[in-house]
């Protein structure tokens, strides 16, 4: 199982560890971009129904913190699986993403790309669609878009970009003394 871990807790790590937080965290990370969702109406509460809400309501509705998952890696070679099933090594717990949706693989390279578990599923990468039997590479700040769900890719520097800047917005909205 790949370790998740919420954008908020590494923050706060990144302002404390400074420039140990790259020696901590040398890893590529798939980010859960947040979303708000409800349950289709009518009085059907299936899940499965799962829908983004109205577009005159995703203005009012909270923004949660986004989920970071790890993508460390313990040999050169690795496959991950990604799907809503428990026993992914990712899990994305949305009725909108298969039980077993995708691979996601760390090539001797060091280069990561994706791979549909099967022909039903669709995945779009940047816009672009992924063909099932064939690998597209990930590059960093690439948008995965699985089911309805939205993951970016981060390289090592691209993320601690990402972590600098949200340090940065956490730092702007204390008040100072």
């Amino acid at each position: 199982m790949v370790r998740s871990v919420l954008l908020s807790v590494l923050v706060r790590q990144h302002l404390s560890l400074k420039k140990e937080f790259r020696k901590r965290y040398p890893h590529a990370w798939l980010v859960w971009e947040a979303g708000a969702w409800s349950i289709s109406g009518d009085g059907e509460q299936n899940v499965a129904h799962t829908q983004p809400p109205a577009e005159d309501l995703q203005d009012c509705l909270p923004t949660g913190d986004v989920l970071c998952f790890e993508l460390a890696t313990t040999s050169a070679e690795q496959v991950l699986r990604l799907g809503r099933a428990s026993q992914n090594d990712i899990v994305i717990n949305d009725a909108t993403v298969s039980r077993e949706h995708l691979l996601v693989i760390r090539h001797a390279s060091g280069d990561w790309s994706a791979e549909l578990k099967s022909p039903t599923q669709h995945v779009a990468i940047s816009g672009r669609t992924l063909a099932h039997g064939k690998q597209m590479p990930l590059r960093h700040g690439d948008v995965l878009k699985v089911g309805e769900v939205l993951l970016t890719f981060y390289d090592p520097r691209s993320f601690e970009l990402r972590i600098e800047s949200e340090a940065e917005k956490l730092m702007a909205s204390v008040p100072t003394t």
